[in-house]
């Protein structure tokens, strides 16, 4: 009985400790969006990508897509919206909060080199 109410205390205080520092991350990123987020009013053009096994998208410029697809770009997500940081930026919230930063690589997909799409395809 001791024993029992021990290990739901001890499930508690560690679930506690997960929230704070799920917040605490939290704020982190939202100072660091604040502080470095690009926003243009003008981003009309959807960039989509697979996080957490759905696909996922976020609205840029066509130069901002080019500097996504370039590397320079990158995306985080945050209280149910994708932002839009430099890399430097997205690189320091994947040291604390990995699980933040969608993989904008795109999947590789097995046999493509046996069927390539064609580049002039237009969808």
């Amino acid at each position: 009985m001791q024993e029992e109410r021990q290990q739901k205390e001890q499930a508690i205080a560690l679930k506690r400790e997960q929230e704070r520092l799920r917040r605490e991350n939290n704020q982190k990123i939202q100072a660091i969006i604040k502080a470095f987020g690009i926003r243009d009013k003008d981003a009309d053009t959807k960039r989509n990508f697979i996080y957490k096994g759905r696909i996922r998208s976020v609205l840029a410029t066509r130069e901002q897509i080019r500097e996504i697809n370039n590397g320079l770009l990158g995306v985080v997500y945050l209280s149910g919206n994708y932002h839009l940081l430099p890399m430097d930026k997205i690189e320091e919230i994947r040291q604390f909060a990995a699980d933040h930063v969608p993989d904008l690589s795109g999947a590789d997909i097995e046999g493509e080199e046996e069927n390539p799409v064609p580049d002039d395809l237009i969808w």
